[in-house]
Protein backbone atom coordinates (compact mmCIF):
# COMPACT_ATOMS: atom_id res chain seq x y z
CA UNK A 1 0.00 0.00 0.00
CA UNK A 2 1.15 3.71 -0.52
CA UNK A 3 0.88 6.23 0.96
CA UNK A 4 -1.07 9.70 -0.07
CA UNK A 5 0.32 12.94 0.43
CA UNK A 6 -1.84 16.33 1.01
CA UNK A 7 0.07 19.11 0.26
CA UNK A 8 -0.04 22.40 2.30
CA UNK A 9 0.18 25.94 0.28
CA UNK A 10 4.19 26.41 1.97
CA UNK A 11 5.02 22.76 0.76
CA UNK A 12 4.93 24.05 -2.51
CA UNK A 13 6.53 27.58 -2.33
CA UNK A 14 9.58 26.86 -0.29
CA UNK A 15 10.87 24.04 -1.85
CA UNK A 16 10.32 25.93 -4.89
CA UNK A 17 11.63 28.78 -4.32
CA UNK A 18 14.51 28.04 -1.42
CA UNK A 19 15.25 24.98 -0.81
CA UNK A 20 14.78 22.35 -4.19
CA UNK A 21 14.59 25.36 -6.66
CA UNK A 22 13.55 23.75 -10.08
CA UNK A 23 16.79 25.08 -12.20
CA UNK A 24 19.28 23.60 -9.37
CA UNK A 25 17.37 20.21 -8.51
CA UNK A 26 14.81 18.68 -11.29
CA UNK A 27 14.58 15.64 -10.06
CA UNK A 28 12.93 16.77 -7.16
CA UNK A 29 10.13 18.08 -9.03
CA UNK A 30 10.15 14.99 -11.49
CA UNK A 31 9.25 12.77 -8.97
CA UNK A 32 6.99 15.13 -7.32
CA UNK A 33 4.81 15.58 -10.74
CA UNK A 34 5.19 11.68 -11.13
CA UNK A 35 3.29 10.97 -7.29
CA UNK A 36 0.62 13.78 -8.45
CA UNK A 37 0.44 11.69 -12.03
CA UNK A 38 -0.14 8.76 -9.84
CA UNK A 39 -2.95 10.20 -7.40
CA UNK A 40 -0.45 10.55 -4.70
CA UNK A 41 0.13 14.02 -4.09
CA UNK A 42 -2.63 16.12 -3.74
CA UNK A 43 -3.95 19.46 -2.81
CA UNK A 44 -7.50 21.35 -2.18
CA UNK A 45 -8.79 23.78 -4.09
CA UNK A 46 -7.74 26.20 -1.46
CA UNK A 47 -3.98 25.85 -1.59
CA UNK A 48 -4.48 25.96 -5.35
CA UNK A 49 -6.27 29.31 -5.37
CA UNK A 50 -3.19 30.86 -2.69
CA UNK A 51 -0.85 29.69 -5.07
CA UNK A 52 -2.17 31.37 -8.45
CA UNK A 53 -1.46 34.70 -5.90
CA UNK A 54 1.76 34.73 -6.91
CA UNK A 55 3.38 35.86 -9.78
CA UNK A 56 6.39 33.08 -10.27
CA UNK A 57 7.14 29.63 -12.09
CA UNK A 58 5.15 27.77 -9.89
CA UNK A 59 2.04 28.77 -10.84
CA UNK A 60 2.93 27.40 -14.46
CA UNK A 61 3.61 23.86 -13.13
CA UNK A 62 1.01 23.89 -10.68
CA UNK A 63 -1.57 24.89 -13.88
CA UNK A 64 -0.13 21.86 -15.96
CA UNK A 65 -1.12 19.72 -13.63
CA UNK A 66 -4.67 21.09 -12.02
CA UNK A 67 -6.51 18.24 -13.16
CA UNK A 68 -4.58 15.50 -10.57
CA UNK A 69 -3.26 17.45 -8.17
CA UNK A 70 -6.42 19.14 -6.90
CA UNK A 71 -9.49 18.03 -5.17
CA UNK A 72 -12.57 19.24 -4.73
CA UNK A 73 -15.10 20.09 -1.80
CA UNK A 74 -17.20 17.84 -0.63
CA UNK A 75 -19.72 17.03 1.81
CA UNK A 76 -17.59 15.00 4.39
CA UNK A 77 -14.51 17.33 3.76
CA UNK A 78 -16.86 20.50 4.27
CA UNK A 79 -18.26 18.81 7.45
CA UNK A 80 -14.72 18.10 8.55
CA UNK A 81 -13.89 21.15 7.94
CA UNK A 82 -16.36 22.80 10.69
CA UNK A 83 -15.99 20.50 13.23
CA UNK A 84 -11.46 21.61 13.00
CA UNK A 85 -12.69 24.98 13.19
CA UNK A 86 -15.12 24.29 16.40
CA UNK A 87 -11.99 22.86 18.15
CA UNK A 88 -9.37 24.71 16.74
CA UNK A 89 -10.90 28.46 15.94
CA UNK A 90 -7.49 30.12 16.07
CA UNK A 91 -6.52 28.19 13.61
CA UNK A 92 -7.25 30.39 10.88
CA UNK A 93 -6.17 34.55 11.39
CA UNK A 94 -9.10 36.52 9.79
CA UNK A 95 -7.34 39.36 11.15
CA UNK A 96 -3.53 38.65 9.86
CA UNK A 97 -4.78 37.99 6.36
CA UNK A 98 -3.43 34.48 6.76
CA UNK A 99 -4.10 31.31 4.82
CA UNK A 100 -7.58 29.89 4.81
CA UNK A 101 -6.52 26.87 3.41
CA UNK A 102 -5.09 25.27 6.65
CA UNK A 103 -8.24 23.76 7.91
CA UNK A 104 -9.24 22.54 4.36
CA UNK A 105 -5.75 20.82 3.96
CA UNK A 106 -6.36 18.56 7.26
CA UNK A 107 -9.78 17.71 6.20
CA UNK A 108 -8.53 16.60 3.26
CA UNK A 109 -6.07 14.37 4.64
CA UNK A 110 -8.42 13.20 7.34
CA UNK A 111 -11.25 12.41 4.85
CA UNK A 112 -8.26 10.88 2.06
CA UNK A 113 -6.51 9.22 4.86
CA UNK A 114 -3.64 11.01 3.64
CA UNK A 115 -0.24 12.61 4.98
CA UNK A 116 -0.27 16.24 5.60
CA UNK A 117 2.82 18.05 3.95
CA UNK A 118 3.81 21.18 5.45
CA UNK A 119 6.53 23.64 6.52
CA UNK A 120 4.86 25.11 9.51
CA UNK A 121 5.71 23.45 12.87
CA UNK A 122 3.50 23.39 16.08
CA UNK A 123 2.70 26.72 17.39
CA UNK A 124 1.61 28.17 21.17
CA UNK A 125 -2.03 27.73 22.37
CA UNK A 126 -2.47 31.12 20.64
CA UNK A 127 -0.95 30.29 18.11
CA UNK A 128 -2.42 27.06 16.62
CA UNK A 129 -1.04 25.53 13.28
CA UNK A 130 -1.62 22.73 10.95
CA UNK A 131 0.93 20.14 13.35
CA UNK A 132 -1.12 21.08 16.76
CA UNK A 133 -4.55 19.80 14.86
CA UNK A 134 -2.62 16.94 12.83
CA UNK A 135 -1.57 16.10 16.50
CA UNK A 136 -4.81 16.49 18.47
CA UNK A 137 -6.24 14.12 15.88
CA UNK A 138 -3.22 11.92 15.46
CA UNK A 139 -2.90 13.02 11.85
CA UNK A 140 0.95 12.20 10.16
CA UNK A 141 2.36 15.30 9.44
CA UNK A 142 6.39 16.08 7.65
CA UNK A 143 8.22 18.61 6.04
CA UNK A 144 9.07 17.75 2.54
CA UNK A 145 12.25 16.78 3.71
CA UNK A 146 10.67 13.79 5.57
CA UNK A 147 8.58 13.62 2.30
CA UNK A 148 11.91 13.41 -0.27
CA UNK A 149 13.42 10.96 2.49
CA UNK A 150 10.25 8.60 2.53
CA UNK A 151 9.34 8.13 -1.30
CA UNK A 152 13.58 8.98 -1.86
CA UNK A 153 12.75 12.06 -4.11
CA UNK A 154 16.32 12.86 -5.09
CA UNK A 155 17.54 9.82 -5.81
CA UNK A 156 17.95 9.60 -10.34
Amino acid sequence: MFNKYCFDTSAFIEPWNKHYPIRLLPQYWKNIANLIDAGRIFCPVEVYEEILKKDDSLVEWIKQRKEKLVHPITIPVQQKVTEILSRFPKLIKVYRNQSMADPWVIAHALIENAIVITKEIPGSNTDIKIPNVCIAYQLEYMDEIGLAEREKLLEI
